[in-house]
Order: C-alpha cells, then structure tokens, then sequence
C-alpha cells in the first residue's frame, strides 16, 4: 500500500515510520517492511505473504491487482494491529502484488 494510506506525506515523515518499520521486521512471511521497489510513485508499505528466496533464473515478472472484498475483511484486523485505526476503505489502498526478480537490484514498481 501507498505510505499515504497512513497519512505519511512527507520525506521526514516516512524516514521517521521507516526507521521504525526496517528495526521491526524480519521479511519473512506476515510482516510488514518498506516495499523493495522503486520510489518512482512514493514510498511503499509490503505485507509480506509469501517470501520463496532464493529464485533462480533471469528477469522478473509482475502482476498487481485490486484485493476481493473478502480478502479486505479478512486481512482488516491485521492491518489494524499495525495501524491502530485502520479501516475497511483504507484497505482500498491494499492490492495483492507478486513481484519475482533475480538480480538482488531494486524491484520494479508493480502497485
């Protein structure tokens, strides 16, 4: 999700949450870290499902999409365990993005 999904607006703002954030997490699967792509549209939030490291081969490839309402339901109270506050339309800003690349370089921007 966008970091503006969590009213982080400015550059101090996200260093701020992002020092706390990278202390907090271990990447593994059901932990949120700062996205590993491109700043290209802002800084970006992961809640990581599923991490299958090391992968093999060349290139990358991605796919992103809009999470089913269900999902939105189910994933609200781990979001809000997070974000105390959180709520059903700011799971709107969550999208389901799978992103496989190889060459240990920043990911390219899915979201």
């Amino acid at each position: 999700m966008p970091a503006t999904t969590i009213d982080i607006h400015t550059e101090e703002e996200w260093k701020a949450f992002y020092s706390r954030l990278i202390k907090e997490t271990d990447w593994g699967p059901g932990s949120f870290a700062p996205a590993l792509c491109s700043y290209e549209n802002g800084p970006m939030i992961d809640y990581i499902l599923v991490d299958s490291a090391p992968v093999e081969g060349g290139g990358y490839k991605m796919s992103a999409r809009l999470l089913w309402y269900n999902e939105e339901v189910e994933y609200l109270p781990v979001f809000q365990k997070e974000f105390p506050g959180f709520t059903l339309d700011q799971m709107d800003d969550v999208h389901y993005c799978e992103c496989k690349w190889y060459d240990a370089t920043e990911a390219p921007y899915c979201y």
